[in-house]
């Protein structure tokens, strides 16, 4: 079942600066879905900005895959709506963030800027002392690499702004291993058995030799014994058929 957690707007300076820059996390339970994400981004005008897909080396392992897509701000809602309707989300978090007022901010800071910098261009034209005119072009250098990171910074907010992300995360867990054992397990296993019984036939074989040799002497006093006997009974017999 998809769990959805919203997380509370920060708090705005001024109800007119409302600039929200949202993102939403997803987890599937299929990496197949993997290639439909991606459809999907491409049929809501967005576009993947980052991808990483581990495949396995066996059909049986388990696949995971993450992919990052941004959006139009005004396709978020409907994006997030196709994304459930794919199946398997085990759960989603989305955030939102008002950077409205650091918009402003960012943009009053690059207007003083911008005047500062003016203002030194002025001061260089007029003056006509080298060390002067040196010690404001360091400090214009100062002023130009602030200006070149605050733009950048209000480019990429605006962007956050415009542009929804997504992170999708998708895996698929390994095929449990078969519970009947191959046939090349199962030979072995006959092997070990007949080698078994085979050890087992041979100890009991000496076993026996070893009564008859250590019960030698009687069992051949006994046979002696008796061919004495056989042998004498012939003899009379043989001595009463003469006479």
């Amino acid at each position: 079942m998809c769990r959805r957690h919203r997380m509370p707007l920060r708090r705005r300076r001024g109800a007119g600066n409302w600039r929200v820059a949202r993102r939403c996390r997803c987890w599937f339970r299929t990496s197949a879905a993997l290639a439909a994400v991606r459809a999907l981004a491409a049929g809501e005008a967005g576009d993947v900005t980052a991808l990483s897909d581990e495949r396995p080396d066996s059909a049986r392992d388990g696949r995971s895959a993450d992919i990052t897509i941004a959006i139009p701000s005004d396709r978020f809602d409907v994006t997030l709506d196709r994304l459930t309707a794919l199946g398997g989300v085990r759960a989603r978090t989305v955030t939102a963030e008002d950077v409205g007022d650091q918009l402003v901010d960012d943009a009053a800071r690059l207007r003083n800027l911008r005047r500062t910098e003016a203002d030194m261009l002025r001061i260089m034209d007029r003056s006509g002392k080298i060390g002067e005119v040196l010690d404001v072009e360091n400090q214009l250098s100062g002023v130009r690499e602030s200006i070149e990171r605050l733009d950048a910074e209000s480019k990429a907010l605006q962007h956050r702004v415009a542009y929804a992300t997504i992170d999708v995360s998708l895996s698929t867990e390994a095929i449990a291993a078969s519970a009947e054992p191959s046939l090349q397990a199962q030979l072995n296993v006959a092997w070990q058995m007949a080698l078994q019984r085979l050890r087992g036939f041979t100890l009991d074989l000496a076993a026996r030799i070893f009564v008859l040799i250590a019960f030698a002497p009687y069992w051949l006093g006994a046979v002696l014994i008796v061919a004495g006997v056989l042998v004498a009974g012939t003899r009379r017999l043989a001595h009463t058929n003469r006479m």
